[in-house]
C-alpha cells in the first residue's frame, strides 16, 4: 500500500506541471527545486526527470512571453533558483551565460524605477538576494563587464534601501505573529551576505550602524520572532566587527527563549513555511550549526491534522503545493533539516509511519 507521503509527492509532481505561475514562491519553480532535492535524497531518477522537465518548461515560458521581474513570482526568483541549482550541482551549465539576459532585464528595471518597496516578494530585498547570488558566482570567474554591471546595480540598490530605512523605519517593525517575510531579519541577513562578498563594505557598514538603535530596541513580542531575530543578528556578528552591545542583545534574546515557548505559538495545523512551524525549521537548517528545534518540530509537523486534507487525489484541488504556503515548501524544509530528514522521506522510522499512511 502506498504511503500518504508517496501520494503527496505524486500530487506535487502532477499539479506542479500544470501550474500557470512559473515563479519561485508560489509557482512551478518552487516545485522544481523541491523535486531536485527529493531526487537527490531518495536517489529516485523519476523525480530528477520530472524536475528537469519543469525547469525546461519554465525557461521556455520565460523566452516565449514577458514575465514579471520580482523575486516571488518573476524573473529574479527564477534566475536565483537556476543559479542555486547549478551551484549545488543539480544541473550543469554556464551560469553567467544562462542568466546574462535576465541580468540585463533586471538592470534596466532597477535603474529606471523611481520608488521600490522593501519586500522580499516584489521589492528591494528580493532583488538584493538575487544580486548577491549573481556576484558570488562571478567572483569564481573572470571579472567581466557583466560583473561590474551587477556591482553598480548593487550599489544603487543599497542606496535605495538606505533611503527607505531612513524615511520609513516602521516598515521593519515586528509582525504580530511569526512571518518569514519580516523585513528586519531579512535585511540583516542580506547585509551580512553582502559584507561577506567584500563588496561596498563602507556602504554596508553605514547601513548596519543606521539600523543599530532600532534593532537594539527590538526584542520580539513572541518567541518564534525572537528566535528569527537572534539568528539574523548572529549572521551579522559573524560578518561585521561590531560593539559588545550587539552580542549582549543576542544573549538577552537567548535568555528569553526556549522550544516550548515557540511550540505553543503554533496551532496543530499551522505548519507551512511562510508563517508556520516548517518556517522555523527552515531557519534553523539555514542559519544554525546544530539542530535544536527541528527534532521536536518535525515530529509535530508529521503528526499534524494538516495531512488529513490529503486523502484522495480528486479531493485535493484546494491544497496548495507552492514553496511558501504549500506541500512542496513543507516537505523541502524537512529535507533540509538533518535531524528528521529520515521521517520526512518516510524511510526508516516504523513508529512514525503510522502518521503518514
Amino acid at each position: 500500500m502506498k504511503t500518504k507521503l508517496t501520494l503527496i509527492n505524486n500530487l506535487i509532481s502532477q499539479k506542479g506541471s500544470s501550474l500557470q505561475n512559473i515563479g519561485l514562491l508560489n509557482g512551478k519553480m518552487g516545485v522544481c527545486i523541491y523535486l531536485f532535492y527529493l531526487a537527490r535524497h531518495t536517489e529516485n531518477q523519476q523525480y530528477q526527470v520530472q524536475a528537469e522537465a519543469l525547469l525546461d518548461d519554465i525557461w521556455i515560458k520565460v523566452e516565449e512571453s514577458p514575465q514579471s521581474l520580482d523575486f516571488g513570482n518573476g524573473l529574479a526568483g527564477i534566475a536565483w533558483s537556476t543559479e542555486h541549482l547549478m551551484q549545488n550541482n543539480f544541473v550543469a551549465g554556464d551560469i553567467n551565460e544562462a542568466l546574462c539576459d535576465a541580468d540585463d532585464k533586471i538592470f534596466q528595471y532597477l535603474t529606471n524605477i523611481k520608488e521600490a518597496s522593501l519586500d522580499l516578494h516584489d521589492g528591494l530585498l528580493g532583488y538584493g538576494f538575487y544580486l548577491v547570488s549573481r556576484l558570488q558566482s562571478y567572483r569564481k570567474t573572470d571579472q567581466s563587464d557583466q560583473f561590474f554591471l551587477l556591482r553598480r546595480l548593487l550599489a544603487e540598490l543599497l542606496n535605495q534601501v538606505h533611503a527607505v530605512v531612513e524615511n520609513k523605519e516602521y516598515l521593519l517593525r515586528e509582525p504580530p505573529a511569526f512571518q518569514l517575510k519580516w523585513k528586519l531579519p531579512l535585511l540583516l541577513i542580506l547585509l551580512a551576505k553582502i559584507k561577506e562578498c567584500g563588496i561596498y563594505s563602507r556602504k554596508v557598514d553605514v547601513l548596519i550602524y543606521s539600523l543599530e538603535p532600532f534593532l537594539l530596541s527590538t526584542f520580539g513580542a513572541n518567541a518564534a520572532n525572537r528566535y528569527y531575530l537572534m539568528l539574523s543578528v548572529k549572521q551579522v556578528l559573524a560578518a561585521f566587527n561590531l560593539p559588545e552591545r550587539w552580542a549582549y542583545h543576542i544573549r538577552m534574546l537567548e535568555q528569553n527563549l526556549n522550544i516550548q515557548m515557540i511550540n505553543q505559538e503554533f496551532s496543530e495545523i499551522k505548519i507551512e513555511p511562510l508563517s508556520g512551524l516548517s518556517g522555523v525549521v527552515l531557519l534553523e537548517s539555514l542559519f544554525c550549526g546544530e539542530p535544536v528545534v527541528s527534532e521536536t518540530f518535525c515530529k509535530r509537523i508529521i503528526a499534524s491534522p494538516y495531512w488529513d486534507l490529503i486523502k484522495e487525489p480528486e479531493k485535493t484541488s484546494p491544497v496548495e503545493i507552492g514553496l511558501q504556503l504549500g506541500l512542496s515548501g513543507i516537505l523541502l524544509c524537512g529535507l533540509l533539516s538533518g535531524s528528521r530528514r529520515d521521517y520526512m522521506l518516510g524511510e526508516t522510522d516504523q513508529g512514525t509511519a503510522e502518521h503518514v499512511h
